[in-house]
């Protein structure tokens, strides 16, 4: 079905061409538009004319008429036009909605095209915002002289200006504008993309005068109750009540103070110093103390995200052209920033020159021949770039990760201090030098996308910049420790050996693997050691820790038990199928008993009435006083259902039946908490609650708390998850 439609003649006259429109072939927004019969508009010639040019749709109407006159003003009637029409021409939404009365004429001149009008637009409407009554009066009294008279009223606006424009050869202007009241929530259509939320009044009085090429502008606009929550950084900011004023030097801000949603505040002093309103120097000064200046995650944005304080000091200096920027910041106590290093700089692009293609058929086209091509470009930016000098201090109250490889999650965890420069000219070039001195932190390794480990950095690594932001140099060394037996490391030596010499090596004792991170952060080397603490070299006489060292000298084995001790948390013999570690019979007993107490355990718990237990026990020998012993884990599961089962109560938690800490309470070891409640009666949508106790290497001991939404699907294609459920038929 046609929306818009305009059907036609076009007529071939001497000088002009001539239109006629079919009195019932104008469609707009599906909505047929009559005529007269002898209408047409003529293009060319020395002027435009349109003749009895009326579109109508019931009490809608709008009129296009011009007579042959030299001079002669073309006039545009309109009334009750409703806008939508006009506006979804060009937008499939309704950006624009009012009904339009009036009109408006348009006086050709060589010089210039100037108009008079008398138009008003009742209950006009952005993006279906309200925006009150518009009025606009254009007289033209005298001949260069245009009187201006405008309104906004409505929908919490009062905003009004009067004055003249005179034109000519010495052209002038005195104009005053009375803000009473505008709502800064009209204007939320407008900055949609990158602000939410928008809300407050804007007031004030201003007086333009003197002439385009140095104006004359005074008074001041004052911000009363402004909020609005940015989209980029995910954070929400208030203007409780400030000014902004306009001084013979330019645009003054007083001590402009923008609050966070804890009521820190940035403040914004000084000048934007102008005399023509179109060149500009700053002299402005900006500082925070712990405002928070970012709050994002992941899904916000892939390649940095966290929670930021800044305590900013910085002076605005320079013009629109070339602003010269300083500034020193800090991250408050808390901060956490995530950087993830983008794959695509892992290689280096270098350019040879400049290569210039050149259409030689150019100046053959007889349609472009004409065109200059030093002129062909009539938008250019007067923009060279931004001069910045930053200094960031950063100390360890604030964590940073580096998110090496984003596809398998490997990442760095640290706390430090240090104090970067960072440096962009207004070439664009980036300098970053300093180097951030570690105090604490973790590196999480992942083998093979299923196993993570997490690796303990040592204390005083650093991590050196030079220049290039992206080619840090790193000098780290991590520690991942792990408990296990040594004797698969000497499965040679012992074939044959007594029992009690075997049992000595089946003892578990505490091993380091250390990790080495050097090189460039884009392309870190990563090599392996294996140690023992201090305490624990000369166990068994030393001879564990002498093949360590024996190991070490060896890339090919050293990466062999790594990855063994790292994936599987055991060495392994020089022959794999040769197994000497803890696992004989009475091991193998064990195991089997704990699967079958764990399963009776959990059938008879399926018999209790009124609440539902799980059970798991994990029985095993430990040989850490040289012979073995047995240690046996119950982990216990209760939970209870409520509501007609609409709420499920769980607690959980781990009690020690034999070995070192069986003497320990139950109490010490139940302390997680979850709660799960169904939203609908089948248990599909669930939202959920937990308390959980955890170990930290940065925090230590820690109280998890959190919530989640759930939900429930079963599904044996892809593509049934996003279909309805079917109906069940009777």
């Amino acid at each position: 079905q046609d929306k818009y439609a305009f059907s036609g003649t076009l007529f071939s006259l001497d000088d002009a061409i001539e239109l006629r429109l079919l009195p019932q072939g104008t469609l707009l927004n599906y909505q047929r538009w009559t005529l007269p019969v002898n209408n047409y508009m003529r293009f060319g010639g020395e002027k435009f004319i349109a003749h009895n040019v009326e579109f109508a749709n019931r009490r809608e109407k709008l009129i296009v008429e011009s007579d042959e006159q030299p001079g002669s003003p073309i006039s545009i009637a309109f009334r009750e036009l409703n806008l939508e029409y006009l506006s979804s021409v060009i937008a499939q939404e309704k950006p624009v909605s009012g009904l339009l009365q009036g009109y408006i004429k348009i006086f050709p001149d060589p010089s210039g095209m100037t108009f008079t009008s008398d138009i008003r637009v009742d209950d006009l409407q952005l993006s279906q915002v309200p925006w009150g009554n518009l009025a606009l009066k254009v007289d033209r009294k005298i001949r260069d002289r245009f009187d201006v008279d405008f309104a906004l009223v409505g929908n919490h606006n009062d905003v009004k200006a009067r004055g003249f424009y005179t034109g000519g050869q010495s052209p002038s202007y005195n104009l005053v504008a009375t803000v009473k009241s505008f709502n800064l929530g009209s204007l939320q259509p407008i900055v949609k993309s990158q602000v939410r939320n928008l809300a407050g009044t804007i007031s004030g009085d201003i007086a333009v005068k003197g002439t385009p090429e140095k104006p004359d502008v005074d008074g001041s606009i004052v911000v009363a109750d402004a909020r609005f929550f940015s989209t980029y950084l995910n954070s929400s900011f208030s203007i409780p009540r400030e000014s902004i004023s306009f001084v013979d030097e330019g645009i003054s801000f007083n001590k402009f103070e923008v609050a966070d949603t804890r009521e820190n505040k940035a403040v914004l002093d000084g000048t934007i110093l102008t005399q023509d309103y179109r060149n500009f120097k700053f002299n402005l000064n900006l500082s925070s103390d712990n405002f928070r200046l970012l709050n994002t995650t992941a899904k916000d944005n892939d390649l940095f995200y966290g929670k930021v304080d800044v305590k900013l000091n910085a002076r605005i200096r320079g013009n629109t052209t070339t602003p010269v920027v300083t500034v020193q910041i800090g991250l408050s106590e808390g901060s956490n920033l995530t950087y993830v290093v983008p794959q695509s700089e892992a290689s280096i692009l270098q350019a040879e020159g400049i290569v210039e293609f050149v259409d030689r058929t150019f100046e053959q086209d007889p349609f472009m021949k004409n065109i200059k091509k030093e002129t062909a470009d009539t938008i250019k930016s007067g923009f060279r770039g931004i001069d910045l000098i930053a200094r960031l201090e950063l100390t360890d109250q604030e964590t940073l990760t580096v998110v090496i490889d984003p596809l398998t999650g490997d990442q760095l965890t640290v706390k430090g201090n240090s104090t970067l420069t960072l440096q962009i000219d207004p070439t664009g070039d980036i300098h970053l030098t300093g180097r951030y001195e570690i105090s604490e932190g973790t590196y999480n390794r992942t083998f093979y996308k299923f196993v993570k480990r997490e690796f303990a950095i040592d204390k005083g690594r650093t991590i050196t910049w030079l220049g290039d932001p992206m080619n840090a140099q790193m000098d780290i060394r991590a520690i991942y420790k792990v408990q296990t037996s040594p004797i698969e490391l000497f499965s040679n030596q012992l074939s044959g050996a007594a029992g009690a010499e075997v049992n000595t090596y089946k003892q578990r004792l505490p091993f380091l693997v250390y990790l080495k991170l050097n090189g460039e952060l884009l392309e870190p080397q990563i090599s392996f050691q294996l140690e023992m603490p201090m305490a624990n070299r000369n166990a068994i006489g030393g001879s564990v820790y002498a093949r360590l060292q024996d190991i070490n000298t060896r890339e090919s084995d050293l990466n062999k038990q790594v990855f063994a001790l790292l994936i599987l948390k055991r060495f392994i013999a020089d022959d794999p199928f040769e197994n000497q570690g803890p696992g004989g019979l009475e091991s193998t007993a064990r195991s089997s008993v704990s699967k079958i107490l764990s399963e009776q355990l959990n059938r008879l718990g399926e018999k209790i009435k009124g609440v539902e237990l799980s059970f798991d026990i994990k029985s095993y020998e430990d040989y850490s006083s040289g012979q073995a012993q047995g240690q046996t884990e119950l982990q216990l599961g209760v939970s209870k259902s409520l509501f007609n089962n609409r709420l499920v109560v769980k607690l959980s938690g781990n009690i020690d039946l034999e070995g070192q800490n069986s003497n320990r309470q139950a109490t010490d070891y139940i302390g997680d908490l979850a709660l799960e409640y169904k939203l609908t009666p089948d248990g599909r949508l669930r939202i959920t609650g937990f308390r959980n106790s955890d170990y930290d290497m940065i925090d230590g001991e820690l109280t998890e708390t959190g919530t989640g939404l759930i939900y429930v699907k079963d599904y044996n294609t892809l593509s049934e998850l996003f279909k309805e459920n079917a109906q069940k038929k009777n």
